[in-house]
């Protein structure tokens, strides 16, 4: 049994996208997949599904890479943790920390867009 099956979806995406795997995958929830739906709006991750299996679904995160295999996301991190929760209010940091990578100059406006949606977004 996990005690965090967030922090556990992150290493998941974090670990494949370090070994430049083109999918990711773990067991579903409802948590998962929204955090997901948020990684593709912004732009992270290139989609995600879930497929239905006889005990449990799983999800399936396909990881986004540029020109040459460089990596869309450089770094992943968890801020609120199980044993040390951060609360934030609106416009300061938020449960998730996003780091982007140098190659996306252009998402520089995406920032701003994401605060109350749970991602913060940092610029290396």
């Amino acid at each position: 049994m996990l005690t965090d099956p967030i922090a556990d979806m992150l290493t998941r995406i974090r670990n494949a996208n370090k070994a430049l795997h083109e999918h990711a995958t773990m067991p579903s929830s409802r948590m998962k997949v929204e955090i997901a739906k948020l990684l593709k709006e912004e732009g992270y991750i290139r989609d995600y599904h879930v497929e239905k299996g006889e005990s449990f679904d799983t999800l399936v995160v396909d990881l986004k890479f540029g020109r040459n295999r460089e990596r869309v996301i450089s770094g992943l991190k968890r801020v609120s943790k199980p044993g040390r929760r951060v609360y934030a209010r609106d416009g300061r940091r938020d449960p998730l920390d996003l780091v982007r990578s140098r190659h996306e100059p252009h998402r520089a406006g995406a920032r701003h867009r994401r605060r109350s949606g749970g991602l913060h977004l940092v610029t290396q």
